[in-house]
């Protein structure tokens, strides 16, 4: 897939009551509503009352009752998850950037309620009743940081580098190749915050080959022996030859 650059598409089954993902979602616009109510009635109460009266309200009832109300939201939160049915992501990631899909099988009107979509979505089912309630899309350009999550198989986009904007299921099977797509596409972007899982290895530098030197051995120091060894007399080709004619076994 990443010497192609065309792109890879998978499906991933996905239960949102057991999904993080998605409990992060509401709670972390939750929770976020819930300080700023609490902020503003305090603040309220010491415009009018003082900083005797803000004490006076934390003293009280106040914080136990927003406690009781996050408790409560809890369960509610997990039964409308429950209540979703388990849907299946389309993911994909090509030369533009990652898309999301949602595919919910066997969609009724309460799975759509539950998610808060209209039950009109039922007239583009196909034949097997799928529908598609959810998109999500992200450009490569629009990315400022990379998590990984690898024992959930799970990449994590963010944009602004303080926002998750989408997240990227896998499987064992397209994690590696996801992996090399991303990191080729967005790998050498200095405005990007990557994992060293993403970054593109650095090429090593060889060092330059020294120039082989020949290296030549004088001899000036060479002494002959003293002595050669006594040459043999050696006979004369002719009289060689007149032996091997009369004997020539």
């Amino acid at each position: 897939m990443a010497k192609t650059g065309y792109g890879k598409t998978w499906e991933v089954p996905h239960m949102p009551a057991k999904d993080w993902m998605c409990w992060n979602a509401v709670l972390r616009l939750t929770l976020p509503v819930m300080a700023a109510v609490l902020v503003m009635i305090l603040a309220l109460q010491g415009l009018s009352a003082g900083t005797q009266g803000v004490e006076d309200m934390l003293k009280g009832p106040l914080l136990m009752v927003l406690t009781g109300l996050l408790a409560m939201f809890l369960p509610i939160l997990w039964l409308v998850f429950l209540l979703q049915g388990e849907d299946v992501l389309v993911c994909t990631v090509d030369n533009q950037g990652v898309h999301v899909r949602v595919m919910l099988p066997c969609a009724t009107r309460l799975k759509l309620l539950m998610r808060l979509k209209s039950p009109a979505l039922l007239k583009n089912a196909d034949a097997e009743g799928t529908v598609c309630v959810a998109t999500s899309d992200l450009k490569w350009k629009d990315v400022r940081r990379v998590q990984l999550w690898p024992e959930k198989l799970l990449i994590l986009f963010y944009a602004p580098a303080q926002w998750m904007r989408l997240a990227l299921p896998c499987s064992a099977f397209t994690w590696e190749e996801t992996l090399a797509f991303i990191s080729e596409k967005i790998g050498k972007k200095k405005t990007v915050k990557l994992p060293e899982e993403l970054k593109p290895a650095k090429a090593v530098k060889s060092a330059p080959k020294k120039a082989r030197t020949q290296q030549v051995t004088m001899l000036d120091n060479w002494n002959e022996p003293e002595e050669w060894p006594a040459q043999q007399d050696v006979p004369p080709l002719e009289e060689v030859l007149d032996e091997v004619r009369e004997d020539p076994l």
